[in-house]
């Protein structure tokens, strides 16, 4: 069965204002409509290019993502990744700009999907159908192809030193 990955999930079923939670990893409350921002621990090379990584390895995390989030700065992105490689699908609800998804499985680059937020649910969902992806990196829009990212190229995720 697919995983669905919703920046704003808990968002999407809520009525009214949103619950005070506990962040993953961050020791503080945080209401729901807050942004996430996680340290930059990681870091992907494609291609002869680095991108720092902020890393969403907690179900929590990777349920609020890059949701009520400004763009990300060049070169950066957050990381999901998923232990055993398995069908995701993610949705924009509540991600105020567009992202793109760079798909991974192996080591290797499966597919790039450009994404545009969604303010309202139902939002469509964007994924590689049921090919199963070990990782998914999110960029700010456009930034794959800047960066020459494309299908079949190897990538590398390592700690940052």
């Amino acid at each position: 069965m697919p995983v669905l990955i919703a920046t704003a999930l808990l968002g999407a079923f809520v009525w009214g204002p949103l619950p005070t939670t506990q962040a993953a990893g961050l020791g503080t409350a945080v209401t729901a409509n807050d942004p996430l921002y996680l340290p930059v621990t990681a870091r992907a090379r494609i291609g002869g290019v680095t991108i720092g990584l902020e890393v969403a390895d907690e179900q929590a995390e990777q349920i609020r993502g890059l949701m009520f989030r400004p763009p990300l700065a060049d070169r950066r992105g957050m990381l999901f990744p998923f232990t055993p490689a398995q069908p995701v699908s993610f949705w924009m609800f509540n991600v105020p700009v567009s992202l793109d998804m760079v798909f991974i499985h192996n080591g290797r680059v499966r597919g790039v999907v450009t994404a545009p937020p969604c303010a309202a649910t139902p939002c469509p969902v964007y994924g590689l159908g049921p090919r199963p992806v070990d990782a998914v990196i999110e960029l700010r829009a456009g930034h794959a192809a800047e960066l020459g990212i494309a299908v079949g190229q190897r990538v590398r995720i390592t700690p940052r030193r």
